[in-house]
């Protein structure tokens, strides 16, 4: 690949990974779902709801957040009664946690609000080329998921 498609490629996920995680960004999502998570609670709520009930441990190696973070923000979550705590089934010392009806809820409307993002960002694209970009970077996703060699 040449080098300028490199840092074409690198400075666009830059560009798009900072809009992501802007504050103000969040905020507003916040204020549209009417749902006051942290950043770091929807996180943690997505990869709950993607991949099921999870300990601490689990969630903070996947979200590479440290222990204690993962520990309050899943603390304040149980709270407000988007997740649930619970034993593991064979290991007295683990707790698992797993979404909770009103925290898949929440999720959906996160999830609306950043849908409606996209489509507002892509509605001046023809449908092939969104076909394209979804395309694109479902392959690019599954190579950065790929083993390095």
């Amino acid at each position: 690949m040449p080098v300028a498609d490199e840092e074409r490629i690198d400075d666009a996920l830059a560009a798009l990974f900072r809009l992501a995680g802007d504050p103000r960004l969040h905020e507003r999502r916040v204020a549209l779902t009417g749902t006051d998570i942290s950043a770091t609670g929807h996180r943690l709520l997505d990869r709950l709801t993607e991949h099921g009930g999870s300990s601490v441990s689990q969630l903070a190696s996947a979200l590479q957040l440290t222990l204690p973070t993962a520990s309050r923000q899943l603390q304040q979550l149980e709270r407000m009664g988007f997740v649930a705590r619970r034993d593991h089934p064979t290991d007295g010392r683990v707790v698992t946690y797993a979404c909770t009806p009103a925290g898949r809820s929440a999720q959906r409307r996160f999830r609306t609000v950043i849908r409606r993002e996209v489509r507002r960002a892509l509605e001046r694209w023809d449908a092939a080329d969104r076909t394209e970009l979804a395309t694109l970077l479902e392959r690019m996703v599954a190579d950065f998921r790929r083993p390095a060699r």
